[in-house]
């Protein structure tokens, strides 16, 4: 269940929902790069949609993000700015909460965040589109 947790798209943007709530939306234009991240060894990846003002915490399998990734991937990656990343460790402000507080494991939750907020990354490389996880169905 996603408890109204997605991305949707409409004409040229994207819109982070968090709790049904709309909190973002994002120029398909606007965004810089979109990072395959990894918190130290954690096995299970997630995203990090990277814009000028903004950073959109995107947990693996989330609904819309193949739908993103349709309609930005190949051009971010012909750009080479779809990108594997290392973070240490990720602030107490984008882990999953459980009865508001926020819970010991390195997950992050969907959220939008400050780009001035996020923690050091660690651009490990280039990552193709058809290897993303959540890749478009089309390929």
């Amino acid at each position: 269940m996603n408890d109204g947790n997605r991305i949707v798209l409409q004409s040229f943007k994207a819109r982070l929902v968090v709790g049904g709530q709309p909190v973002s939306d994002l120029a398909f234009e606007a965004i810089d790069r979109v990072l395959l991240a990894r918190i130290g060894m954690a096995p299970d990846p997630f995203y990090v949609v990277m814009a000028d003002e903004e950073v959109w915490v995107v947990p693996k399998a989330t609904p819309g993000m193949s739908r993103l990734l349709a309609e930005t991937g190949r051009k971010l990656e012909a750009a080479g700015r779809l990108l594997k990343a290392q973070i240490a460790d990720i602030p107490k402000s984008w882990r999953r909460r459980v009865l508001g507080f926020a819970t010991s494991s390195p997950m992050p939750r969907l959220a939008c965040h400050p780009r001035g907020d996020c923690p050091p990354i660690q651009e490990t490389g280039t990552v193709r589109l058809r290897d993303m996880p959540d890749r478009p169905l089309d390929d």
